[in-house]
């Protein structure tokens, strides 16, 4: 598989690989395999699959060993990013299953929550989509046991075609046991300030045809987040955001003559 990307011109990184089973049944969606880099086609009956990969070279990894090759048990991804070993980048791949990687984000989620400061109340509006990125970090929120539980208010903008999203999203609020707040588009277009929805989008995509509508979507959040915190008296909000949303928000921000992250003190 890595050879094939690679005659490509495809860096293995860049792309998740994975195969689709078919469903027994015709109201069960089809299983999704994730298939490692060292895999031979020729063994694969299904047709694989690539799907560009916007979490690219997550240096964040780091805490693996470097310079080997890391193999995990019922892998669900695969990673090929610099480790640091003895002053010099190493090549380290890095076989990570779903337990991995939730404990990844974990770590980090506890680390910034242990750094928390402590003139600011310990309350968030966290973002979720009901995708595996907000899901993953809502998961290690409320896992963390640093926050009591009303102090995680997890809200979903319910907008088009989000009918999965929004039922894996209950269905992770009720197990976690914390109640899901859903804005709908209405409520999201009054509390961003703008006059509909529909409208917004058609002024963004008349104005940029070229851009990625969810460059628009991320703004819409982010605003919309914002105002419902504000409204609930809470001083923060989280969201799971990949490195796409991250370079959205950057440049959003110097659009408006703004830094490009908040600043911090160097101490």
């Amino acid at each position: 598989m890595a050879s094939v990307l690679r005659d490509a011109g495809v860096p293995s990184p860049a792309v998740w690989t994975y195969v689709c089973d078919d469903a027994d049944l015709a109201d069960r969606p089809a299983s999704v395999r994730f298939v490692p880099g060292s895999t031979r086609l020729g063994r694969l009956e299904s047709d694989v699959r690539a799907r560009a990969n916007r979490n690219v070279d997550l240096v964040g990894l780091s805490r693996l060993a470097a310079s080997s090759a890391l193999d995990a048990d019922e892998a669900t991804t695969e990673w090929t990013f610099p480790g640091i070993g003895g002053g010099a980048y190493e090549r380290t791949d890095a076989g990570l299953s779903q337990e991995d990687c939730v404990s990844i984000v974990g770590e980090a989620v506890c680390r910034v929550l242990d750094a928390w400061p402590p003139s600011v109340a310990r309350r968030l509006v966290v973002g979720i989509s009901g995708g595996g990125d907000s899901n993953v970090l809502l998961t290690a929120l409320v896992q963390s046991k640093r926050l009591a539980p009303d102090d995680v208010v997890p809200i979903i903008v319910h907008g088009p075609d989000m009918e999965q999203h929004l039922q894996v999203a209950v269905e992770l609020c009720d197990e976690l046991g914390c109640p899901l707040t859903v804005i709908d588009q209405r409520q999201a277009a009054r509390l961003a300030g703008i006059r509909s929805i529909r409208d917004f989008f058609l002024t963004f995509e008349k104005h940029y045809p070229d851009a990625d509508v969810d460059f628009a979507w991320t703004w819409l959040l982010r605003r919309t987040l914002a105002a419902a915190a504000r409204v609930r008296g809470i001083p923060a909000v989280v969201i799971g955001a990949n490195r796409e949303d991250l370079l959205s928000e950057g440049f959003l921000r110097l659009a408006r003559g703004l830094a490009p992250m908040p600043a911090r003190s160097a101490g």
